[in-house]
Formats: structure tokens, C-alpha cells, sequence
């Protein structure tokens, strides 16, 4: 996500926010022994126009990333915000009544909630020593492998507002709609 932003929004200057995601929820197995699966989601806000001129820079950067692995500035920056927002984290309610649901009904490590919990937290501290340039390209590599010939572009094109308030959120609401269910009108997709 840094490596997004500092890319498109400070040398190209062409994206508002950048957000990196990555989704487990769909192809997930409860099987400890099936590595993890998922969707990794880049999120753009720029204007409609450079919508496909910013995915093909995401693609790009997420390519670059797999092939040559992140910087050491990267990787120190990376271990830096993930310990602040685990203190963080921690501090809150939500944080381990999540942390707790999970444990309750997670197949992939055996035992009772509270072992659970003290594994993953040694494999969090694990993950975070381990982290390198080339653990980072190694898992990219693995896990990104068609990632220049399977991907998904989406964009959504805000409609022509009249200026009242309600006219644009039934406008958003409207344009959300029609990039999930586009119309056919005369055997054409509007």
C-alpha cells in the first residue's frame, strides 16, 4: 500500500487514496494442512478518466513487487506500522472479541481458545522476524503467480448530478448498482 501511494499519489499525482487488501473469506479451508488462498483487492480513488490508466500502474507495482521483492525501507516500515497497530489493536474490545470469535471456530489450529490465541500471537512475532526482501518475493512469487493474466478491473462512473443532496446518493447508490447488475438494453449492456 505505501509503495502504491508513494507511487500514484506523490510521483504521478493522480489518485486521491489507495487502499491494499487482501481477502481470505472466499476460498478459505478450515484444513490446516491447504496453504490459504484469497483475493488480493487494490483500491483506487482517482478520477473516472485515469481509471484505467491507474489500474495498469497498480498492476505494474504489484508485478515489480513480486519480481524484485521491497526495499529494505519497505520492510522496516512494514515491521514498524504492523507492532504499532497490533499495540494498538490490543488495547481494544473489538480486537479480542474478534481474536476470541476466531479461536472458538477456527479448524486450522488445533486446541482449546486460549492456545490458539498464544499460537498465533508466536506466529505473528515469528512472521515479523521473518520478514525480508526475499520472504516477501518468495511469497509473492508463490502466491502471485498468474497475476499478470488474472486479474479483475472495476470501475465505477458517478452519473451527472443535479446538485441535491439526495440526488446523489440515489446516483451512487444507482452507479454501485449498475457496475454489480448492468442493464441490457437492446442486447447491449448499459
Amino acid at each position: 500500500e505505501r509503495r502504491l501511494l508513494r507511487r500514484l499519489r506523490f510521483q504521478e499525482s493522480m489518485v486521491y487514496a489507495v487502499s491494499v487488501g487482501i481477502d481470505f473469506s472466499t476460498y478459505a479451508s478450515p484444513d490446516p494442512r491447504v496453504l490459504p488462498r484469497g483475493t488480493l483487492n487494490v483500491t483506487l480513488s482517482c478520477e473516472p478518466k485515469r481509471a484505467a490508466e491507474m489500474a495498469g500502474y497498480a498492476l505494474d507495482e504489484v508485478l515489480s513487487l513480486r519480481n524484485t521483492g521491497p526495499s529494505d525501507e519497505d520492510v522496516g516500515a512494514t515491521r514498524e506500522m504492523c507492532a504499532r497497530e497490533h499495540e494498538e489493536a490490543v488495547q481494544s474490545n473489538s480486537f479480542w472479541l474478534e481474536r476470541i470469535r476466531h479461536a472458538a471456530y477456527s479448524a486450522r489450529v488445533p486446541g482449546r481458545v486460549e492456545d490458539k490465541l498464544l499460537e498465533w500471537e508466536r506466529l505473528r512475532q515469528q512472521a515479523l522476524e521473518e520478514l525480508s526482501i526475499s520472504s516477501v518475493r518468495q511469497t509473492l512469487r508463490d502466491r502471485l503467480c498468474d497475476a499478470s493474466n488474472n486479474y479483475t478491473v472495476i470501475t465505477l462512473q458517478p452519473l451527472p448530478l443535479a446538485g441535491a443532496c439526495g440526488n446523489m446518493i440515489a446516483a451512487i447508490e444507482e452507479a454501485t448498482l449498475r457496475c454489480v447488475a448492468p442493464t441490457l438494453i437492446n442486447g447491449r449492456f448499459q
